[in-house]
């Protein structure tokens, strides 16, 4: 039952984070879009299968994987947003 509410929410939020990227108009704002909804859904859903498998190897997988999520998603958010803010001052 929780795990079938928590894929729904997941879902959701990817769409939502779909249409927030599909209807910004700056590329810093749609990179930050897309930073927040993947956390948030990834998570969402990461949780969701932890509920749904209890405590076994599998789940101690997912946590290994939500922990490479947590550190690598902002990461590359940063380096994406640098790049692209630094070609713009170089093009001016």
């Amino acid at each position: 039952m929780i795990f079938n509410i928590l894929i729904t929410i997941s879902c959701l939020i990817m769409l939502l984070g779909a249409y927030g990227v599909i209807f910004k108009k700056k590329f810093l704002n749609k990179i930050l879009s897309v930073s927040k909804i993947d956390i948030l859904s990834g998570y969402t859903l990461v949780l969701a299968l932890l509920l749904k498998h209890g405590f076994s190897f599998f789940s101690l997988k997912l946590i290994l994987i939500l922990f490479i999520m947590f550190i690598t998603n902002p990461l590359s958010s940063y380096l994406i947003a640098n790049y692209s803010y630094n070609n713009r001052k170089k093009k001016r």
